[in-house]
């Protein structure tokens, strides 16, 4: 059993450790593991704070039973220039959590808060080489859209969004 609630900056050193942990555990084969080991939890979470500032979003974060934070999602209002209107740009869990059933149940809530702000339309951006993740968004109904590069690590991967139109 899992709580969900809405997390604060104060929250920013948990959601990031819980982002750390999902990326060093899914992005393993296809990221250089000498960055993924080297990530500083204290500065990334000093650069949450500061994109939480640039508002609105939501960030909403789960703890087990045992108190412990496992997972999180984050939506927003899409980015000038998106295919979308609203953007699932965050959702990450403990490994432990992987397959748990907690991924969908943040995916609605986050999908429930974007359609109450009138977004008609939803999508995210995903490294394609993260195969766990392409499929739950597919089972989830998402529809393949465009596709770009990104960098991460200093490597450059290519990313595919998914869009959900009507949301």
């Amino acid at each position: 059993m899992y709580a969900i609630r809405e997390a604060t900056v104060a929250d920013a050193p948990a959601i990031t450790q819980i982002w750390v942990r999902s990326i060093r555990a899914a992005y393993r084969t296809f990221v250089d593991p000498r960055w993924l080991d080297g990530i500083d939890v204290r500065l990334a979470a000093k650069a949450r704070e500061r994109v939480w500032a640039k508002g609105p979003c939501l960030v909403l974060l789960a703890t087990s039973g045992e108190g412990e934070h496992v997972g999180y999602v984050e939506v927003a209002p899409a980015a000038e220039g998106e295919a979308f209107a609203g953007e699932l740009s965050g959702l990450y869990l403990v490994p432990e959590a992987f397959g748990s059933g907690l991924a969908g149940a943040l995916f609605d809530r986050g999908v429930e808060w974007l359609r109450a702000r009138g977004h008609r339309s939803m999508g995210l951006w995903v490294l394609k080489e993260n195969a766990r993740a392409r499929r739950f968004y597919e089972r989830r109904g998402g529809v393949p859209g465009g596709e770009k590069s990104v960098k991460l690590a200093g490597e450059v991967h290519a990313a595919m969004s998914f869009i959900w139109d009507p949301l």
